[in-house]
């Protein structure tokens, strides 16, 4: 086993050419850099820099990279394979200063076992002015082969009105992977897998829950200029799902926002009703009819028969919309992330951060309190609604980490803009009968 360390610039690391000492000309440009980082006693050893020069019009490094692998046999042999996939950035003239995009959104799959002497594979994809957040690759069948890739999109022609979508790329490694087809271009299918009208940056969290149904959770937003702290649209947190048909085949289907339910002001309490803050929530089955749900599994329930959900992050009037920048996770079937919202004053430099709490399977806050130990539990007390924010305070804070302590404490782990680290405490019945932690003995 290894470990690589790979190393983006994000909006840095833009062109520069300057004369070193004997005269010669270097231009310095943003890119890549891979480390194999394996053994922490000695210095990191240098694998790669892949830049411009690698592939032309990559533009800026923001696209966190994936690791994509593969394991078959060739010639008997078991071989691993491993890559890096990560999608183009910015690019153009204008790229540095408003992130814009003068070209189509590219694909890169970096070999790790080829080296920098044979890159392996570019794809243009179908996606003008446009350019790629992080990367998720996901094994759908636990065969160790890859299957999937998911990112979102960046539609940046300008950078007033921007616009994007989450994409699926549906890789076929076995057949890429037989000698014959080695070192040519990869076979792979792109295409969008929700029509989110917003820019998504951030990777996409996936996760199977107990009935076997694979999600995507993912936000929406962009923070790459200082224009994008005025920004006013409207941004979401979606929770999707990756449908199979009748016969068992992912159908790897596209939905627009109207073909997900959406659960802003649905507010749960501490006795599992659920409402519309007056009423119990009436909602449409696929036939058009109205059904009334007035409990947290009436929801759960009805959500089953959907292709998902989604929420409208905080906005108010015309100040700065709130976004996610980061990568969601969970624990069991409660997901966690991080909102930022720039401030509304435009003098002060630092906005404010919300850690959300909600079940992925219902698109509401959790039965398990999860922000708030003194709700009362009694029936006969005065339900009171379970809130599914948390304020983290001033600042941008980190993607959310997940701990589990010795005493089977949970809790949520963030950095703020400060680089302190803000531990929240989760409240969450743990099953004491798990293993909780292991020990190495040698």
């Amino acid at each position: 086993w290894g470990t690589i360390l790979v190393v983006g610039m994000r909006t840095g690391g833009v062109d520069q050419t300057v004369e070193l000492e004997d005269g010669v000309e270097q231009t310095f440009m943003s890119s890549y850099i891979v480390l194999d980082v394996t053994d922490p006693e000695s210095p990191p050893k240098f694998i790669a820099e892949i830049n411009d020069d690698t592939w032309n019009n990559l533009g800026l490094t923001v696209s966190k990279p994936a690791l994509v692998k593969t394991n078959k046999k060739v010639d008997g042999v078991s071989v691993n394979r491993w890559m890096l996939s990560f999608a183009s950035g910015p690019n153009g003239d204008d790229a540095h200063q408003n992130a814009t995009s003068e070209q189509n959104t590219r694909l890169y799959f970096y070999d790790l076992t080829k080296g920098e002497d044979d890159p392996l594979s570019m794809i243009t994809t179908q996606y003008l002015n446009g350019y790629g957040g992080d990367v998720t690759s996901v094994d759908l069948d636990d065969d160790y082969v890859d299957d999937v890739l998911y990112l979102g999109n960046i539609n940046a022609e300008n950078t007033y009105a921007i616009y994007g979508e989450l994409l699926r790329v549906e890789l076929n490694l076995t057949t890429d992977f037989v000698p014959a087809n080695l070192g040519k271009p990869l076979h792979v299918d792109i295409s969008t897998m929700v029509n989110t009208e917003r820019p998504i940056v951030a990777a996409p969290h996936f996760i199977t829950d107990e009935k076997g149904e694979n999600w995507v959770l993912v936000g929406t937003g962009r923070l790459h200029t200082i224009t994008d702290n005025l920004n006013t649209q409207q941004q979401y947190f979606i929770g999707v799902k990756e449908e199979k048909d009748n016969s068992f085949d992912y159908a790897f289907d596209e939905f627009y926002m109207n073909d997900l339910i959406n659960t802003t002001n649905i507010s749960l309490y501490s006795d599992d009703s659920i409402s519309d803050g007056v009423n119990a929530v009436t909602v449409k089955d696929d036939d058009n009819n109205e059904l009334e749900l007035s409990t947290f599994y009436d929801l759960k329930s009805f959500i089953e028969t959907q292709h998902g959900w989604y929420i409208d992050l905080s906005k108010i009037g015309t100040n700065p919309s709130a976004r996610v920048l980061s990568k969601a996770t969970n624990f069991s079937e409660l997901v966690f992330f991080t909102q930022y919202q720039p401030p509304a004053n435009s003098c002060k430099i630092d906005g404010t951060s919300i850690l959300y709490g909600l079940d992925f399977t219902a698109g509401v806050a959790s039965l398990q309190n999860s922000f708030d130990s003194d709700l009362p539990q009694d029936d006969e007390q005065v339900p009171t609604e379970i809130s599914s924010q948390y304020s983290l305070g001033i600042g941008l804070a980190s993607a959310p980490v997940i701990h589990l302590g010795e005493s089977g404490q949970v809790s949520v782990l963030t950095q703020s803009a400060t680089g302190s680290i803000l531990v929240t405490e989760i409240n969450y019945l743990f099953d004491k009968g798990t293993r909780l932690s292991w020990k190495y003995i040698y």
